[in-house]
């Protein structure tokens, strides 16, 4: 599994980037099963032969996503948090968008998804205080970000978990697609 970041994929200046793609590319060869969240998926999919540009703005908030699958990707709402774009790899099924643009997606036993199925109350308010000493927070937009972990917290930990079981699942099954597990 690999995680958020405040970072660019498209940084190799970032420190360990270049480390950690070449990582998530060896899994991908390997055969290993690779779930990639928000950064973690833009990681994944640039392994998988796709590409990751910026959004002219980002994307932030709690949305309702149109879902392929609603097996595996719930419509939500789900937290995005993030400033790019996902070019879909070769062979990959999208799974969901939101309004903006591709929120998940998956080829063979690998799933990316660009919102943040592992965010807690807790994780969020971390996250919401550290925005807040920011020369670009939007006071408005922050608080409405905590209040939508209050009102969706619940459901996102259900569907989070949904989304990991069905994961695992497809995993251990030695790199059936997702969408036959």
């Amino acid at each position: 599994m690999v995680t958020g970041s405040e970072s660019s994929v498209n940084d190799d200046s970032v420190p360990g980037l270049v480390r950690e793609r070449d990582c998530v590319r060896a899994a991908v060869e390997a055969g290993t099963p690779v779930l990639g969240i928000c950064f973690g998926a833009q990681l994944l999919a640039q392994a998988l032969g796709g590409s990751v540009s910026r959004l002219d703005e980002p994307e932030v908030g709690w949305k309702v996503l149109e879902t392929s699958d609603e097996d595996l990707v719930n419509p939500g709402p789900w937290l995005l948090w993030h400033e790019d774009h996902v070019q879909v790899p070769p062979g990959a099924q999208v799974l969901a968008r939101s309004d903006v643009c591709l929120a998940a997606f998956s080829a063979g036993p690998h799933l990316g998804v660009q919102f943040h199925p592992e965010v807690s109350p807790e994780l969020l308010l971390a996250w919401i205080e550290q925005q807040r000493t920011s020369e670009s927070a939007d006071p408005e937009a922050l608080q409405r970000l905590a209040t939508g972990i209050e009102e969706h917290a619940q459901a996102s930990s259900r569907a989070a978990a949904r989304l990991l079981d069905r994961f695992l699942a497809g995993a251990s099954l030695g790199g059936h697609r997702l969408e036959n597990s």
